[in-house]
């Protein structure tokens, strides 16, 4: 094994070992269901719901992250034993580094839900996915293509048999709704990640990505008729890491009336050791736009100047009209 290729199968390998809890992560979690638990695919007062989240991370250092994530969900009318069916489906993406290492990743949820009282309703999902770990050589620079100056031309002298890998995944989550008309709402829950010990290989050396473990809980509360409390937390641990982000603001109704809609929530948060991050929400109608930035605060600061990632949400959430089943001819008198 030639000494880039030790380096290639180092870097593939702490990335590995990171998993969800380390490189792929959004400070808005709370708009990004489906990669919080599967089981989330049914939560929402609609019927439909879409949306994507942009993240540019380190911009400040040469090896900075790009992630997306885009998603939907959609409600089943058709019930089964008195329970309520949904689907979804969320695709992620992340890049980094000069070789461009990427994660790409199409999953696809299920879930049951029921109520179990007027105010609770409890759900299961399960996320069934295909992903793959890329990086591209011809990106790098070797020491052969260096002679009096650096010849790109050149061949690099390196052997790379394999440049990409695929893994199947299989995930799992539990979920509780509580909601008290317009007094209160929370939801928390639990999701497991990599049950099956997916296996990652570039260089012929199986690497498994851990289970990972998400436990969050979002909740809301009406303090006025204007203005409602926000609270968020999530912890993820996929051993040894683990990463704990909280955070709370508040929202305030610019107008309640119906198919006019319009708010705007202010929060603060923070990633444990990691960086605190302001985050804005407009809501108007069916729509909700955010942002936020990440302020560095760990040890990385001195590579970053401070600067973190910063991040671009949108989701829509969209009411179908369901055609009767029967229809019946309206006799002419």
């Amino acid at each position: 094994m030639t000494k880039i290729q030790q380096f290639i199968f180092l870097l593939v390998f702490s990335f590995s070992l990171a998993g969800k809890a380390q490189d792929i992560h959004f400070s808005q979690y709370s708009f990004t269901p489906s990669l919080l638990s599967p089981a989330l695919s049914q939560n929402f007062n609609s019927e439909f719901r879409g949306g994507a989240v942009y993240r540019n991370q380190w911009a400040s250092v040469p090896v900075n992250y790009t992630t997306f994530l885009g998603y939907f969900d959609k409600k089943i009318h058709t019930s089964w034993a008195g329970n309520s069916l949904a689907y979804g489906m969320h695709f992620q993406f992340d890049q980094a580094g000069d070789a461009g290492l990427s994660w790409m990743q199409l999953q696809f949820n299920g879930v049951i839900s029921r109520p179990i009282s007027p105010m609770v309703t409890m759900a299961l999902g399960v996320g069934l996915g295909y992903g793959s770990r890329q990086f591209k050589p011809e990106k790098l620079s070797f020491g052969h293509q260096f002679t009096d100056q650096y010849r790109p031309n050149l061949p690099s002298g390196e052997n790379f048999t394999q440049t990409s890998a695929g893994f199947s995944d299989f995930s799992i989550g539990l979920h509780t709704h509580v909601q008290n008309h317009q007094l209160y709402k929370a939801d928390m829950g639990v999701s497991w990640s990599h049950l099956n010990h997916p296996k990652i290989s570039f260089l012929g050396e199986d690497i498994s990505l851990l289970p990972s473990i998400q436990i969050y809980g979002l909740g809301q509360v009406s303090l006025s008729e204007k203005t409602d409390v926000l609270a968020n937390a999530v912890y993820r641990l996929q051993n040894p890491y683990s990463e704990w982000v909280i955070s709370s603001g508040l929202k305030y109704y610019l107008n309640k009336e119906t198919n006019q809609n319009l708010a705007v929530s202010i929060l603060a948060g923070m990633r444990w050791g990691d960086a605190f991050f302001p985050e804005f929400h407009v809501y108007y109608k069916n729509w909700n736009g955010g942002l936020s930035y990440d302020i560095n605060h760990s040890d990385f600061k001195v590579a970053t100047a401070g600067k973190g990632g910063v991040e671009f949400s949108i989701q829509y959430i969209a009411n179908q009209i369901v055609p009767p089943k029967k229809t019946k001819i309206c006799p002419i008198f």
